[in-house]
């Protein structure tokens, strides 16, 4: 009887002994609650004080009070879900972190280390959706209604694949004459392939054309027109790789454009002029720099390109101020008579060019302008700063000019250019490539040596910064590394948004020549130089 009464009294203590843990332990509340009323709302601002892109909006979840946070990064506690942002002319991008991950809390005194630039994007904070970046032009373009237009209109741009399929048929009659034989069966396969292509691209070819003009608004063509006004959305996708202009590919077997993987010409807006500088400013004055870069394309390009590429370059570098397009009009294709049409177009085109740089520089002054050309867009940029600065119509100076692989005579550039530019802007540096055979070609056609190949000249002038790429470009014609190469990029990040002189970025190596300075860009040097870099920058 002693045995059970024990037994039943040692299973009693330890129910009351459970009992009592149990309570202990629903009495306390959880680690995430207990920070939450250890940690007032008001001392979380402080971790929230950082700017990230202006598209960003951080919304609270449940837990917490509701807190709408702009220009901030958001803890791991808020959920990031826009819908398609749309990225804020000239949003500080220089603050940005991979969805979920916690960004660091770091005093203001403390330097931070970059390890390389980051091309900080919207998509780095917004996961899974697309961002869309604003993009104000001016052109001499001549608008046009593509919802008129034919396919035979738009067979014409399929020159060289009917050029193919005729030299194919060409081909097999000379061969069944000379040989008194039928032409290889896979001679006349061939030749109904190359123009079935040609005709089902021409199908779809029209009816992308006129969904775009029912859904992008104004469009322009190749012909010259009046300077006109504007601004337009270009659409980047979440998965973007920095120095990328991703288009639909035939061989991806992708016929129609996807916000989701390609980078997008949205929508086009015609505004007249008064318009155009209201919205302007107001996008300018939300902006963290608060200037400007203007791009001017070069030869092969369309409307559609060139808003898409002055996008991507905004958005890859990233720049903090707003981005403006210049576009000419250019024929949009590669071959020798539309080079040579635009040869005439580009010097046409500077005097428009000058009027529209002139209405910058009334509304915002000299020194907020950076202005970025590629190409043969650089014979219609130094063309019209050059007709400013004799006008006297300069005042001050601008702020930067890039001259990225300048299809440009270099004797007329070191006797009626080289001076006045560098007299024009507090900074003046040229990109240019050994490697460039675009440049190679143009020397042939034009004869004479282009400012952007060093290959045939390397262009030294008091004022301004040469810069060798050819070490870093390893694409297939070296030509269009000023937006497509990273390291090109990383080095133009710092000298654009930064203002470090060539002096200061440590992975240009210096050369002498003639007793003239040049930068030579190593990619490993910019590797492990910037890996090193202190203080400027905090993402």
């Amino acid at each position: 009887m002693m045995r059970i009464d024990a037994a039943r009294l040692a299973l009693l203590l330890g129910l009351i002994v459970g009992s009592g843990c149990a309570q202990e332990q629903k009495s306390t509340p959880p680690a995430r609650v207990a920070q939450s009323t250890a940690a007032p709302q008001p001392e979380a601002a402080p971790a929230m004080a950082e700017s990230p892109p202006a598209a960003i909006q951080a919304q609270p979840a449940p837990p917490t009070p509701s807190v709408t946070v702009e220009r901030s990064m958001a803890p791991p506690t808020r959920a990031i879900a826009p819908q398609h942002p749309v990225r804020a002319t000239g949003a500080d991008t220089s603050h940005s972190t991979t969805a979920g991950s916690v960004p660091p809390v770091v005093p203001e005194s403390t330097p931070v280390i970059e390890p390389r630039p980051h091309f900080a994007t919207v998509a780095d904070a917004t996961a899974g959706t697309n961002a869309v970046v604003e993009v104000f032009y001016g052109t001499d373009r001549r608008g046009v209604d593509r919802a008129k237009l034919t396919t035979l209109d738009y067979l014409r741009q399929f020159r060289i694949a009917a050029v193919i399929a005729l030299l194919v048929a060409v081909t097999g009659l000379v061969y069944q004459q000379r040989f008194q034989a039928r032409a290889p069966a896979w001679l006349t396969l061939s030749g109904a392939v190359v123009i079935a292509v040609a005709l089902a691209f021409a199908g779809l070819g029209t009816l992308r054309m006129t969904d775009e003009a029912r859904q992008i608004g104004r469009v322009y063509g190749n012909q010259r027109g009046e300077l006109e006004w504007g601004k337009c959305q270009v659409s980047i996708p979440h998965h973007h790789q920095p120095g990328a202009l991703e288009t639909p590919s035939v061989v991806k077997f992708e016929f129609r454009e996807d916000p989701d993987r390609h980078v997008i010409l949205q929508s086009v807006v015609r505004l007249d002029q008064p318009e155009f500088y209201q919205q302007l400013i107001r996008a300018n004055q939300a902006s963290r720099s608060q200037d400007l870069f203007v791009f001017v394309h070069g030869f092969n390009v369309t409307f559609s390109d060139a808003a898409r590429r002055t996008a991507q370059l905004s958005y890859d570098l990233p720049y903090t101020g707003t981005p403006v397009l210049f576009t000419w009009p250019s024929q949009g294709r590669p071959d020798l008579i539309a080079y040579t049409t635009d040869g005439t177009t580009a010097d046409w085109a500077a005097t428009d060019l000058e009027n529209f740089l002139d209405g910058l520089l009334v509304e915002f002054g000299p020194e907020r302008l950076n202005l970025v050309a590629h190409s043969m867009g650089n014979r219609v940029l130094t063309a019209a700063v050059r007709q400013l600065a004799l006008k006297g119509r300069i005042q001050g100076k601008l702020r930067e000019i890039v001259l990225a692989a300048p299809d440009v005579d270099a004797s007329l550039f070191r006797r009626d250019l080289a001076q006045l530019l560098a007299k024009s802007a507090s900074r003046v540096t040229l990109y240019a490539s050994s490697t460039d055979e675009a440049l190679k070609v143009s020397r042939g056609v034009n004869g004479a040596p282009r400012v952007g190949d060093t290959a045939e000249v390397l262009m030294l002038a008091p004022g301004i910064d040469t810069i060798d790429v050819s070490e870093v470009d390893s694409s297939l014609l070296g030509h269009t590394y000023y937006g497509s190469n990273v390291n090109v990029l990383a080095d133009l990040f710092y000298l654009m948004t930064r203002n470090l002189p060539a002096e200061q970025r440590s992975w240009l190596d210096p050369r002498d020549r003639d007793g003239m300075r040049y930068w030579i860009l190593k990619r490993r040097a910019l590797e492990d130089s910037v890996a090193n870099r202190t203080g400027e920058i905090s993402r």
